[in-house]
């Protein structure tokens, strides 16, 4: 189950993405809960005290993972909520949580927003703020050049 806090994203990033992070596979997960995709790493990626020990071996099964989603073509860098499901003693570290984030944007989120085993926030700087601004400039951004290539097309064929 989630926490109100993991709960609380999802619903406010209805397209985000929501991986869990363990120490032998990554999945996504629909905003119910359910698994959709589950990639096991082809190297090793952890250390018995850290989540992350090799991270190309993490960033290459986190990439792998995140295309099995489809992506709309108009938005292909997602929101990823990277939800870290095993405990350490002493929780991540600020070093591990940095990793982390980095492992997301590597993979090619455009925002990641992470959090432990129970759901709890993990992210060392503010929450952010729901982006609707940027992603509304994007999608009209991107609807001009469509309009553009359309009438150009027209005029070619006409």
């Amino acid at each position: 189950m989630t926490n109100n806090l993991l709960q609380q994203k999802l619903n406010e990033f209805p397209k985000a993405i929501w991986v869990q992070m363990c120490r032998d596979r990554m999945q996504i997960l629909n905003h119910q809960g359910q698994i959709e995709h589950t990639t096991l790493p082809t190297q090793k990626y952890d250390h018995p005290r850290s989540i992350i020990a090799n991270f190309e071996a993490a960033e290459s099964t986190l990439t792998q993972l995140i295309k099995m989603k489809k992506l709309p073509w108009y938005d292909p860098s997602p929101i990823l909520l990277l939800q870290v499901k095993e405990e350490f003693e002493g929780g991540i570290t600020f070093v591990e949580n940095r990793a982390l984030r980095e492992l997301g944007y590597n993979a090619g989120a455009r925002n990641v927003l992470i959090f432990d085993h129970q759901g709890n926030w993990l992210n060392s700087e503010e929450q952010p703020k729901s982006s609707l601004f940027i992603g509304s400039i994007y999608s009209k951004i991107m609807l001009v050049v469509v309009i553009c290539i359309t009438i150009f097309l027209a005029k070619i064929i006409a």
